[in-house]
């Protein structure tokens, strides 16, 4: 977190109070972030049963992210901050079972965003991921407190990633926002059966040799586990909005044989304002961006389309040991895609 753009962030921002979000689990530990009015002393009541009973203390000030630690895991956990509870299960070890839930493209579509929110809180996942777009432009401070009220749902019942999205601008407002691994920019992490690799795909930075080695070396030491790969502008989607698919075919030129040579189960993204699926070289690429932007209509399908719909929805993934399955659910719970994903 940059603390000169925090003490800027505690100047210059209005004291609206956000409810508390959960970052960073691992098998041990996890941050629960929040922010009050008042300048108080953070603290986190916690434990493995509603009645808690331990607590975790931060510095004082208006913006909190206090790590819980000593945790056990693959264990559920409740706590409260304030008035306001929650939960969460700490990443299991082994290759033990998950579920997670895709979306992305939220941007100022706010109504249809809540409701996504809302049935992605009912899913009660173990983590939550985002393709990107959180927000329409991620300069405006207003435009950041919209999405944590509107998401707030399920940020506080699981841990919740993101990817950068072209509509973030790169803004600092979203790094201190979130307390994500490695550099946030790039980063991975381990939940179980499975192994996340979370990419920026933004112009400048999908070339860049850095990330790519980085993800080259990530891979190959990623371990006996199913493979995820989360980022914002789709491989292999089609759109008819100019501009949607330029430059996929050079990403996909760069990036897909990494992919293939490490043995990636799924690259998850968003940006076309849809839903689709398509197959390459044992790779499954989906594109989730039915978050709430406008949607976008459909191109014509590629010899690697299985599946598409211009639809709002999100994705959930069950994964087990040597089991994985997900299916893209629309805004009245319909089933719009179901595949069972190849290890």
């Amino acid at each position: 977190m940059s603390f000169l753009f925090l003490a800027l962030l505690l100047q210059d921002a209005p004291p609206t109070p956000r409810d508390p979000y959960l970052q960073n689990v691992t098998a041990t530990s996890v941050v629960v972030c929040w922010r009050t009015k008042e300048e108080i002393e953070g603290a986190v009541e916690f434990g493995e049963k509603p009645s808690l009973g331990r607590a975790a203390k931060g510095q004082k000030g208006r913006i909190h992210a206090v790590e819980i630690r000593d945790l056990k895991p693959g264990t559920v956990y409740h706590f409260r901050v304030g008035t306001i509870t929650g939960r969460f299960r700490t990443a299991p070890e082994g290759d033990a079972a998950l579920r997670f839930v895709l979306y992305g493209d939220g941007r100022s579509g706010h109504a249809i965003h809540a409701k996504i929110a809302e049935a992605i809180a009912k899913e009660t996942p173990d983590l939550v991921l985002h393709s990107g777009d959180l927000v329409e432009n991620g300069l405006s401070s207003g435009q950041w407190e919209n999405f944590f009220k509107t998401a707030s749902p399920f940020l506080r019942t699981a841990p919740f990633y993101s990817a950068l999205g072209n509509h973030e601008r790169n803004s600092p407002a979203y790094f201190d926002n979130f307390v994500l691994p490695g550099n946030e920019r790039w980063y991975s992490f381990d939940y179980g059966a499975a192994h996340f690799v979370v990419l920026d795909s933004n112009s400048g930075w999908r070339s860049n040799e850095q990330q790519l080695e980085w993800l080259r070396k990530d891979l190959a030491g990623a371990g006996p586990r199913w493979r995820f790969a989360v980022f914002h502008h789709p491989m292999y989607s089609t759109s008819k909005v100019e501009g949607r698919v330029k430059d996929t075919a050079a990403m996909a030129k760069l990036w897909g044989p990494i992919f293939e040579q490490g043995k990636l189960t799924a690259a998850l993204g968003g940006h076309n304002h849809n839903y689709q699926r398509a197959e390459k070289n044992g790779v499954t690429y989906l594109t989730s961006g039915g978050g709430g932007a406008p949607l976008y209509p459909l191109g014509p399908e590629l010899p690697e389309t299985k599946f598409q719909q211009a639809a709002y929805h999100y994705v959930r993934f069950t994964v087990e040991s040597k089991r994985a399955v997900a299916e893209a659910v629309d805004l009245e719970g319909k089933v719009l895609d179901r595949f069972t994903l190849s290890r």
